[in-house]
């Protein structure tokens, strides 16, 4: 269940991927990328509980977890496989982030009409969601799990807006912080 952190080496090519399949994605480094996470679970997953959160979904000091975890767990409900990619073939508009969850990097697309399910098929667990966090799409690189699509307004059963708050910042933060200083490599020496 655990894997180690992307090597420096994976993020760099990662990185030329992205530009290769995404021209124009540019790379979010300003803003750590947990705070993104953090917000997407608020958003799409905002009954799911905090040691839920922490122990399958948000990275760890030496590991990283799947952020799709919310889903593959079924702690909130999606869209999921055939589903899903209906849901998400109706496309994104605007503003996305694309957000790679092994690598945990995350990148900015002008226009989400870009991303189709051909250029998602060429990473491994790839999170695409619109810059006002009302829908995501998630393609695992995995038969065994998703792909999944949520919309924000089906993430609150009672029609309330979707609060990252839900997930306090502080307690996601608190023992992984130091995590983001320093990665070890996930190749064996």
């Amino acid at each position: 269940m655990f894997n180690k952190k992307a090597s420096l080496a994976r993020k760099e090519e990662a990185r030329e991927k992205i530009a290769q399949v995404f021209t124009g994605a540019r790379e979010i480094d300003n803003i750590p990328v947990k705070e993104y996470m953090i917000k997407w679970l608020g958003a799409f997953a905002p009954d799911m509980p905090v040691y839920d959160a922490k122990s399958f979904c948000l990275p760890k000091m030496f590991f990283k977890n799947y952020l799709w975890h919310a889903f593959s767990f079924q702690k909130t409900d999606c869209y999921m496989a055939e589903d899903a990619v209906a849901e998400f073939e109706k496309g994104f508009r605007g503003e996305c982030f694309i957000l790679l969850n092994e690598e945990n990097l995350i990148f900015t697309l002008e226009n989400g009409k870009d991303i189709t399910l051909e250029k998602l098929r060429e990473f491994r667990s790839i999170i695409v969601f619109t810059s006002d966090f009302s829908e995501t799409f998630v393609y695992t690189g995995s038969d065994e799990f998703g792909p999944y699509y949520k919309s924000a307004d089906m993430a609150v059963a009672d029609g309330s807006e979707p609060d990252e708050s839900c997930i306090p910042e502080e307690e996601c933060l608190d023992d992984e912080e130091s995590a983001e200083e320093e990665e070890p490599s996930d190749e064996e020496e």
